[in-house]
């Protein structure tokens, strides 16, 4: 059962960590997977049909917060017992279609936005690493060690006020959102520090070489949903003078976009 669970999860993170983010799963919803195939008997076409339907339901449901609360209850709606006798089981063979997935992860999105941040949570990496596989996966050289970057850098979210508080926890900058989030070789994050993309690939660093090639490649700058220069640009400086409009608004488009090229990949 784990490469239900696994498939849209990967690429390997480095080698002392994990194979694949799993920051959306719960013990009592993976269960769910188990007792909907064990329910499905020996009929082969239902087992490939809630495989196949399986990664939509992991992420909806997490994102609609479903199995918390009242997970042991929920979980018994898979199989037959005595609480559920003579009714129908639940099951994962009604494929969600883009529609709900987009209604749900959109409004999701603006709920995330509402919260300051700066750090990535467990949820947050997975969604990454799912919105990676489903659009620029492909661009990843094997064998390379991504990393979690921050398009727009920590650093500038994390500034020092005057009053000792900072920036996004004082402006309620959403700076841990999805939409700040993508996988990037380690050793070119490292290299490029708290410069984006464009600004590195106009350097002298020694990382400028591949971030050209990520930012003169438009089928990866479109895949990565990475914001254009001029605006990446307008939101750092803003940041500098404590104005955080243009970030937020920059983080929450990408979140929307970044949710819709899931919504697309997973949904009927």
């Amino acid at each position: 059962m784990n490469s239900i669970s696994a498939s849209p999860l990967i690429p390997a993170q480095k080698k002392s960590a994990k194979a694949y983010e799993n920051g959306m799963n719960s013990d009592l919803k993976f269960l769910s997977y188990v007792a909907a195939m064990w329910s499905s008997g020996q009929d082969q076409s239902e087992q490939r049909l809630t495989m196949r339907n399986l990664p939509a339901y992991f992420i909806s449901d997490d994102l609609k917060n479903l199995w918390s609360g009242s997970g042991d209850s929920r979980l018994s709606t898979f199989y037959e017992n005595s609480s559920n006798e003579g009714k129908a089981i639940a099951n994962y063979l009604t494929a969600l279609t883009k529609e709900q997935l987009d209604k749900t992860f959109l409004n999701w999105v603006e709920e995330d936005a509402q919260s300051p941040s700066i750090s990535f949570s467990r949820r947050v990496k997975c969604l990454a690493t799912i919105h990676a596989n489903c659009t620029y996966g492909s661009f990843i050289l094997p064998g390379s060690k991504p990393d979690f970057e921050h398009i727009i850098a920590k650093k500038l979210l994390g500034r020092h006020l005057s009053n000792g508080k900072m920036l996004y926890a004082e402006e309620g900058l959403c700076g841990g959102a999805i939409g700040n989030i993508m996988l990037l070789n380690d050793a070119n994050n490292r290299e490029k520090q708290t410069s984006n993309l464009w600004e590195d690939a106009l350097s002298n660093s020694k990382s400028h070489e591949a971030s050209a090639a990520i930012v003169n490649n438009p089928k990866y700058i479109q895949a990565l949903s990475y914001p254009d220069q001029a605006t990446l640009a307008k939101a750092q400086e803003g940041l500098k003078i404590g104005d955080v409009e243009t970030a937020k608004a920059v983080i929450v488009s990408r979140g929307r976009a970044v949710m819709m090229a899931i919504a697309e990949r997973l949904g009927k």
